[in-house]
């Protein structure tokens, strides 16, 4: 068996595995595998692209801090390097019912100093006079930015700095040798292989649970129990020339059915997700009915009641990992000091606004690997 020798392996190439890679192989050697034949299939590539500013998350949380550190590095990389992208902001809306929450994003916005503007009902008419709403804030700094050009870009830099990516390879057992030095099987092409590394970083998005638990390594109780959520998306004709994101206040475990701007493509608007719990990854399109579009027009048009007056397309189904939780769904950085395995981290949870949040978290990562 083919024995493979680095400093760090990276398990999932998603987005956030990818800016691992991207950012670890600077200064060390590192290889990422995924089962997949190819980069981000998955969630990564299946969501608004939205570059999120940070107002939805508490102050002392992972989500805030690589928000909003995340949102600032990932502008700079995409002017850099001329990844496409969008600072479009965002105008969240709410109404009499949601009132309360508005006020707490609204005063969130203020404590984590993100740059905002409340806008009256005047204001709105003067500008978006085809939106309805009670409340109304315009968000300064929220993007859109075209993940497969980010991806590419990743993937470029990760191979001009040394690193090396193995597609249709899935992680099989990893066993650690002595406290500094792990063997991982990988299985490709009907072949098997062993990665002797370091470090390990698991960032294998929808399938962390199902990775971990087959594992000779006692992390079992360190992982959560997680759950599926779909979500559908539309497309349709920019026919208002919209050139700022539209949410609605968001929900438990969602967002909202919001708009926004297609990076690479201003004329065409997405309109997603909706959240449905499932037990299974699947994303055919068989998925869409005329129930499902209805759905989407009925919440559209509570803030833009001229939807109804275009045709909307289905476009794509997203999954996202969930944790069971009663309180705030942060992300999860499980290191040493949980499980007492050195150099080895264990990312879980990684949704929205794990696109964002994806070169601050690999930096994080990063700067905790000590191989001294």
């Amino acid at each position: 068996m083919e024995i493979i020798e680095t400093d760090v392996l990276v398990v999932g190439g998603g987005i956030v595995g990818l800016a691992l890679l991207q950012e670890i192989s600077k200064d060390k050697k590192c290889i990422l595998v995924e089962k997949n034949h190819s980069l981000i299939e998955e969630t990564s590539s299946r969501n608004s692209g939205v570059i999120h500013s940070g107002i939805y998350y508490p102050q002392d949380s992972y989500k805030s801090k690589f928000c909003i550190e995340g949102k600032n590095l990932l502008y700079d990389f995409c002017k850099k390097y001329d990844v496409s992208f969008l600072r479009t902001g965002k105008l969240l809306i709410g109404n009499k019912d949601n009132s309360h929450k508005f006020s707490l994003l609204v005063n969130n916005a203020s404590d984590l100093e993100i740059e905002h503007e409340v806008l009256s009902k005047k204001k709105i008419a003067s500008i978006f006079p085809f939106l309805e709403g009670h409340d109304f804030i315009d968000i300064k700094d929220s993007g859109v930015v075209d993940v497969h050009e980010l991806s590419s870009k990743l993937e470029r830099l990760s191979e001009q700095n040394g690193a090396y990516i193995s597609l249709q390879s899935s992680l099989v057992n990893v066993s650690q040798c002595s406290d500094t030095l792990y063997e991982s099987e990988i299985l490709t092409n009907n072949e098997y292989f062993t990665i002797k590394s370091k470090s390990i970083v698991f960032s294998a998005g929808l399938h962390t649970h199902s990775v971990i638990s087959n594992l000779n390594l006692n992390l079992t109780d360190h992982i959560k129990e997680n759950f599926f959520l779909m979500g559908h998306y539309f497309k349709t004709k920019n026919w208002l020339n919209l050139t700022k994101l539209i949410y609605p206040i968001p929900e438990k475990n969602s967002l909202g059915v919001h708009l926004s701007i297609a990076a690479n493509d201003p004329s065409t608007l997405i309109l997603g997700p909706d959240a449905i719990e499932v037990n299974s990854i699947n994303y055919q399109k068989n998925f869409f009915s005329e129930e499902l579009q209805e759905s989407f027009y009925s919440s559209v048009e509570k803030y833009l009641p001229s939807i109804r007056q275009v045709q909307i397309y289905p476009d794509y189904v997203g999954i996202r990992p969930k944790i069971y939780t009663s309180d705030f769904q942060d992300f999860e950085i499980i290191q040493q000091k949980a499980h007492n395995y050195k150099n080895l981290f264990i990312l879980q949870g990684i949704d929205s606004p794990g696109l964002t949040s994806c070169l601050a978290i690999a930096q994080y990562v990063n700067e905790n690997i000590d191989l001294g």
